[in-house]
């Protein structure tokens, strides 16, 4: 790693008797070399080291010199440009040299952890877990929605700061980037790391935005220890600017595609989903940067392929059709599928529009299936789970339609929840079981007593159905008294027996209860 002096200075724990430092103070410096050598031209791009008659026999160059130099100082003064320490008279040059060794070893050392972390693809934790190990300040870094993606570990009442309890709690609440001083959009237009007061933590924080692919996918930020107004110094902030080149290189590897494009919008949708984001007061902050109405009428849509064999980049081309097909709808992929989240989704699509939707579902040999429609946007969790639901059962009950629509489905899916807890065959009406027990000798009655009682007791309308004469109809429906022993024409017996009809249809279409 290359220094600067500016790194250098802070760390070099020797006697200084004076400094001479210039604007170049920045420069990047590649190595240590003796001026008694018998080298050439002296070079801006090395650190020299050695006696001040040994420097000033030397200068014949109109670049800038940085040196570190034992001995007393030029009558003349040190040249106007170059960057001199001049260490007191007790100093030894070994002693130097090995501390300026040391210096560049440990920053070498640390570069080449913050490359190995880059080429390991490493957790963002570990970055700045990395960096605050250097800088010796607590690091962090956050999203464009101001939402935590990595913060470094710090002792419980180390930092005084409540910017920074809220980067640990999981993101900066509206509130606080109203009362700050401190703005992201100051953060972006630096083309580096920049210094500014923030009011609310009451210190100076050292900030740059982390750009991938000339998006702004969020920003790291130091955090001195204790308030005031105090600055950081230039070597800090070198070192500072160098961490955040590696998070960039990190963060355009391809577990970040989606925030690399600047969709914040994934990344809340998935914590929603994974049940993440619970809470409703961090919801209503995180929903708050998307510019989300929570309180819009919303639904979820899953859309997948029919078959096994899924192309990935198919996918994504049927996702940007989608969302040019569904204005309404904001859609992620996750776990090989279409998720889309649709707002305003009381407004029905129109017969025509449900059937062009239809017809591209079939065309391009996917399925699609619907929640309810819901309102507390922390419900998206349990809507997602609805629409995949709607697509388990939809494709057994009614193949080859397409779309599926969780409302269809909602007696399975309940089903399935006892299933899980009991054997729901001991739900089933005793007059159903006297039906059951005499399936050998009638097996008609079963099918009668079922479009019966589903086309509202209209004789004439189930003896169609059934692909029977009416008269036959009657006759069924004298035996079926005779064997229920119970009245089809009250209500509640009606609903008992279509209910255990359900249950009966169910244990058919999708197995007995597992042992």
């Amino acid at each position: 790693m290359k220094l600067s002096l500016d790194i250098i200075l802070p760390n070099l724990n020797c006697s200084i008797v004076k400094t001479s430092i210039s604007d170049s103070s920045r420069q990047e410096l590649e190595d240590i070399r003796f001026l008694d050598s018998p080298q050439g031209q002296l070079e801006e791009k090395h650190l020299y080291l050695g006696c001040t008659k040994e420097l000033m026999n030397r200068v014949n160059s109109t670049c800038p010199v940085t040196a570190v130099l034992i001995g007393e100082e030029p009558s003349g003064g040190f040249r106007q440009g170059d960057n001199i320490i001049l260490a007191g008279r007790e100093e030894k040059l070994t002693d130097l040299f090995n501390r300026l060794q040391e210096i560049f070893y440990q920053y070498c050392q640390w570069e080449r952890q913050l490359q190995e972390l880059t080429i390991k693809r490493a957790s963002l934790s570990r970055f700045v877990e990395c960096g605050a190990r250097l800088l010796g300040t607590p690091v962090s870094i956050i999203d464009v929605a101001e939402g935590t993606l990595a913060a470094s570990e710090t002792e419980e009442g180390d930092l005084n700061d409540d910017v920074w309890r809220e980067i640990r709690r999981g993101y900066i609440s509206t509130d606080t980037r109203e009362r700050d001083t401190l703005k992201a959009d100051m953060i972006i237009r630096a083309s580096g790391p920049v210094q500014f007061y923030s009011s609310v933590s009451e210190r100076i924080l050292l900030a740059q935005a982390i750009r991938v692919r000339g998006h702004v996918v969020g920003f790291l930020s130091a955090h001195r220890l204790v308030k005031g107004k105090e600055g950081y110094p230039n070597g800090m902030v070198q070192a500072f600017a160098k961490l955040t080149y590696y998070v960039s290189v990190r963060m355009s590897e391809k577990d970040f595609y989606k925030l690399s494009r600047g969709w914040i919008f994934e990344y809340i949708l998935l914590d929603l989903i994974e049940r993440r984001l619970v809470n409703p007061a961090d919801i209503k902050e995180r929903v708050k940067m998307l510019s989300w109405d929570a309180n819009q009428t919303k639904s979820i849509a899953v859309i997948r392929f029919c078959s096994r064999e899924i192309n990935e980049s198919e996918l994504k081309r049927r996702q940007v059709q989608l969302e040019n097909m569904w204005p309404g709808c904001r859609s992620i992929l996750y776990n090989q599928r279409i998720v889309g989240i649709e707002f305003n989704a009381n407004k029905k699509m129109s017969p025509e529009k449900e059937t062009e939707f239809i017809s591209w579902l079939k065309g391009a040999n996917l399925e699609c299936g619907i929640s309810n429609y819901y309102e507390d946007i922390a419900e998206t969790a349990y809507h997602y789970e609805q629409a995949e639901k709607a697509l388990h059962f939809g494709r057994v009950v009614n193949p080859g339609r397409g779309l599926y629509c969780y409302w269809d489905y909602m007696v399975e899916h309940t089903f399935e929840i006892l299933n899980q807890n009991m054997d729901i065959r001991t739900l089933i009406h005793p007059s159903m079981l006297r039906i059951l027990s005499l399936l050998d000798t009638t097996p008609f009655l079963i099918d009668t007593l079922k479009v019966y009682l589903r086309t509202e007791r209209n004789i004439s309308l189930a003896a169609k159905e059934l692909f029977i004469h009416k008269n036959t109809m009657i006759y069924r429906l004298k035996v079926l008294e005779e064997k229920l022993g119970c009245d089809l024409d009250d209500y509640t017996t009606r609903s008992r027996i279509l209910y255990s009809i359900d249950v009966l249809e169910y244990l058919e279409k999708f197995g007995e209860k597992k042992q």
